[in-house]
This record gives C-alpha cells, sequence and structure tokens, in this order.
C-alpha cells in the first residue's frame, strides 16, 4: 500500500511540475503575444497613409515697434525720428505688418518684415533717402 501511495504522489507531482511549466510558458507566450500584438500594430501604422500632426505653440498678440529713419540733409546717416515711431500688433508665428510712409521729399528703402516670436522684441527699422532735386540756373548776361 505505501509504494502505491508513493507511486500516487509521484503522479501528482509530475502533474503539478508540468502545470506550473505550463503557466510559466503561457506567461512567456502572451508576453512574446503582446510584442507581436504592438509591433503588428506599429507596423501597420507606419505602412498605413498617415498624416503628421504637428502641434503649435497656442499663438497670443504681441507688440512690435516700426521705426523710421530720414536721412540727414549732409546726406551722412540717418535720423531717428521719435513722432514716426509706431507700435503695432500681431500674432505669435506671423509676420510683422510694417509699412512705409509717404514723406515728402524722401523715399523708403527695401526692408523686410520678421516673424513675431513670444518673449522676443521685434523692431522694424525703414530708412527713408533724400530726393536729390537738381536745378540749373542760367542767369543769362545778367
Amino acid at each position: 500500500m505505501l509504494l502505491g501511495f508513493i507511486i500516487i504522489i509521484k503522479i501528482i507531482k509530475k502533474e503539478y511540475i508540468k502545470k506550473v511549466e505550463i503557466m510559466k510558458n503561457v506567461k512567456i507566450l502572451s508576453k512574446a503575444f503582446g510584442l507581436i500584438m504592438l509591433s503588428a500594430f506599429f507596423l501597420g501604422f507606419a505602412a498605413c497613409d498617415h498624416q503628421t500632426i504637428q502641434l503649435k505653440p497656442e499663438e497670443t498678440e504681441v507688440t512690435y515697434t516700426v521705426e523710421h529713419y530720414l536721412q540727414k540733409v549732409s546726406g551722412q546717416g540717418y535720423e531717428a525720428i521719435p513722432d514716426y515711431t509706431e507700435s503695432l500688433k500681431g500674432m505669435t508665428g506671423s509676420n510683422t505688418d510694417a509699412r512705409a510712409k509717404d514723406y515728402e521729399g524722401f523715399e523708403a528703402q527695401t526692408f523686410s518684415q520678421q516673424k513675431l516670436e513670444q518673449n522676443k522684441t521685434t523692431v522694424i527699422k525703414i530708412y527713408y533717402n533724400r530726393k536729390t532735386i537738381v536745378y540749373t540756373f542760367d542767369a543769362g548776361d545778367g
């Protein structure tokens, strides 16, 4: 009887060990399956047509300055005229909208707009050259 009991214990022990091994294998297989499914998802996502989404920071209103400089009478250098300085507003990420003014006797030079950024001081400087007028005076005989 004792021999039969030992045999039954050995069978039960083998079955228990088999079940433990099966459970370990199931865990390994489930992890592997999970990785396979995850990989398949990303590979499938990469293979399909998709759009890239670019997140933009929130646009905020910022103030920028436009300074107008008139050429000196001597023709050497420019003079900033405080009354001609403008304070304008625009949205971050967009370009400034500075415009040359019409000042009698002056011609605006080319200038570039700038992209507005948060926490950055933006100043557009517009220079105006004096128009040159040449008069010829003929005193004749007198």
